[in-house]
């Protein structure tokens, strides 16, 4: 927007939070044969936030977890 801030370390950060939530998604879908979800970082993390369980049951659990947060 104008007259809005813009910093390129903000938009390098919000770049990698939307790549390890799009690649977890995609796993996500890929694994429960389900649709993925539009590669915005609101609709990534209610995606991934909806199976919590079967995630936490998954070999990727630590790694899934580390990456995120």
């Amino acid at each position: 927007m104008p007259g809005m801030p813009f910093t390129v370390a903000t938009a390098e950060v919000r770049a990698a939070i939307l790549d390890v939530l799009g690649s977890w998604s995609g796993m996500v879908a890929a694994e429960r044969s389900v649709s993925p979800p539009r590669r915005t970082v609101r609709a990534l993390a209610r995606f991934l936030g909806r199976p919590v369980g079967w995630l936490a049951a998954q070999d990727t659990a630590a790694e899934v977890t580390e990456e995120i947060a």
